[in-house]
């Protein structure tokens, strides 16, 4: 879907109608997903129910801590999130190239290492935003609700963490379906192909994919990393309006994630948010890189509409 298709969007159902049945999805996937790894857990990793919650928990260390959570993962992201958003489309649009999930929706190859390109070169600005993002520091009064929001990154993180075993490079493939192949999927699936579609069509593009972009940031639920974030997501759905393409979107996200996640094992994992090791001058080098690779991308797509 192009950018002129997106007013010609059929407005069947109000909007809170809409997203309160994508919500539905998401989530009856994610409980779906939660019960079936719950009862396959003492099956698949040999232990029982009663000790699945300090495993879970990591009450005792436990080498299945790790195992047991990707697992749990796995469930729950492929329902919840690929389920979810599958199964919420497939009601609302009539083919897959509405979307941009058909082979046909991909761009030109040199479009597409444009937006890949885009992605590369904006992710050394990504970890000066993540630094910055952890100088935030709070007025006194509100020192409590620091406290609370350093302390939730810490779980998601360490849960993170968890299921990488950074000291385990042979988990690679495995973790890079889990927590990199998977989670572009579904979620380009669900805030791209679906909200960023529905909020479009009732609010305009710069609002729609403003607001998309800010609710996939905070569903992440880690405000030390909203600056990076919000500034990935505002990418992704710039290029799927332009393209029109969810196929480009996920390999621009899974390029971010697998990056990510091949660093780790390659570095190590640290909790510290060190000063980035790329240079402010590069860093705005490689930056504008990317934003002229996007404005290259813009110009090309508004060519073809005006022929």
């Amino acid at each position: 879907m192009n950018k002129e298709e997106y007013s010609n969007l059929p407005t069947i159902r109000p909007l809170w109608i809409d997203l309160i049945s994508l919500t539905a999805s998401v989530f009856m996937g994610i409980i779906a997903g939660s019960l079936i790894a719950s009862m396959t857990i003492p099956i698949v990793f040999k232990i029982s129910v009663e000790q699945i919650a300090d495993v879970l928990l990591n009450m005792e260390p436990d080498p299945k801590t790790g195992s047991v959570l990707r697992y749990i993962q796995l469930w729950t992201s492929g329902l919840g999130f690929v389920g979810g958003g599958v199964f919420f489309l497939a009601r609302v649009v009539k083919s897959i190239d509405q979307i941009g999930l058909d082979i046909h929706s991909l761009p030109k190859p040199s479009r597409l290492l444009m937006a890949l390109g885009a992605m590369a070169f904006l992710l050394p600005l990504t970890e000066w935003l993540q630094w910055l993002n952890n100088q935030i520091i709070f007025p006194e009064s509100l020192a409590a609700v620091e406290s609370n929001l350093r302390m939730l990154q810490k779980a998601n993180l360490d849960q993170i963490r968890l299921m990488i075993e950074p000291d385990n490079p042979g988990l690679w493939p495995y973790t890079l379906f889990v927590i990199a192949i998977l989670p572009a999927i579904g979620e380009e699936l669900v805030f791209r192909g679906a909200l960023q579609n529905l909020l479009i069509r009732k609010f305009g593009s710069n609002r729609g994919i403003v607001l998309t972009a800010l609710l996939f940031t905070l569903i992440h639920r880690q405000f030390y990393n909203i600056l990076p974030m919000f500034l990935l997501a505002l990418l992704l759905g710039y290029v799927y309006y332009l393209t029109g393409s969810l196929l480009t979107t996920i390999a621009m996200h899974l390029l971010n994630n697998a990056l990510s996640l091949f660093l780790v094992y390659y570095f190590g994992w640290t909790d510290e948010i060190t000063r980035p090791e790329f240079s402010p001058a590069l860093t705005v080098v490689l930056a504008s890189a990317g934003v002229y690779l996007i404005f290259r991308l813009q110009k090309l797509v508004d060519s073809e509409l005006t022929q």
